[in-house]
């Protein structure tokens, strides 16, 4: 059983009381943008700006699955490398956008990821078998900045993460027409959670982020903990480099189907400021 990101979120609990509330020069500074005359990051998202803002994000993330899963009263171990994603990636999608105004923002993250391989033993009676997956993780949720002092920004979290599974195996005798077998699922988990951003230096920020949530309403339970490092090449673009690591307890007892798996991998990203 893997144990939720609770440290994380406790961490982050701890800065909110610790630290102070900015003072009205410092707002004074969030307000205008002052970064480099109130000594605060020009990188620092961690500053409540006035107005609309929109970040559009494209990302890889190098991720691997391991759990298990299981149908009726069959149960397999999980070890999908991300060597083996790639040798048998036929589309992917990886982008997220966030727009805030003022304190707060609503962010959508999308992942998709098709797989095919035709490498599969097939069965008894078939010649060839053909098993194709398609995956995606849709991540919606809105955004307070609760904190902004100092340098260091705390955001509170609360949205949802839309899971679609579509499995298909298609066998054939080497005639038309051909056998498929398909198992789907779907659901939506929602969660909580909280976002620290932190100034290391002018151009440098750290950001950590750790959610929680299934609750019986989508999966049993899911965690998500993601922590980068962001550095500011320009006015308008950030790159960004971490690990994410998505945990999912899901059961789906009228077909038998259970899914505990983990996706995790470095993750790097480059976000357009407009």
């Amino acid at each position: 059983m893997h144990t939720p990101p609770i440290p994380i979120v406790a961490t982050v609990a701890v800065l909110v009381l610790l630290v102070p509330s900015p003072t009205p020069a410092q707002r004074l500074c969030a307000t205008h943008q002052l970064s480099a005359q109130c000594g605060v990051s020009a990188i620092d998202s961690a500053s409540t700006a006035v107005g609309w803002q929109l970040d559009v994000t494209p990302y890889l993330w190098a991720l691997s699955i391991v759990g298990t899963t299981g149908l009726g009263a069959q149960d397999a171990q999980v070890d999908v490398t991300f060597q083996d994603i790639v040798n048998h990636l036929k589309a992917f999608f990886m982008a997220s956008a966030t727009t805030r105004y003022d304190r707060w923002g609503f962010e959508v993250d999308v992942n998709y990821l098709k797989v095919e391989d035709r490498s599969v033993p097939p069965p008894p009676s078939f010649t060839d078998a053909d098993y194709i997956a398609k995956q995606s993780m849709v991540e919606f949720g809105a955004q307070y900045r609760a904190r902004d002092a100092a340098g260091i920004a705390v955001d509170v979290l609360g949205g949802g993460r839309w899971w679609i599974l579509r499995n298909t195996l298609k066998l054939s005798t080497g005639t038309p027409p051909a056998t498929e077998l398909q198992l789907n699922e779907g659901w939506v988990d929602p969660f909580v959670g909280m976002r620290l951003t932190a100034v290391v230096s002018p151009n440098l920020n750290l950001q950590v982020h750790g959610d929680a949530g299934g609750f019986d309403a989508g999966s049993n339970f899911t965690w998500q903990a993601l922590g980068t490092l962001g550095y500011r090449i320009s006015s308008r673009w950030t790159m960004r480099a971490g690990y994410r690591d998505v945990f999912i307890d899901f059961t789906d007892e009228s077909k038998g189907f259970r899914y505990n798996v983990s996706y995790r991998g470095p993750i790097v990203s480059a976000s357009y400021h407009f």
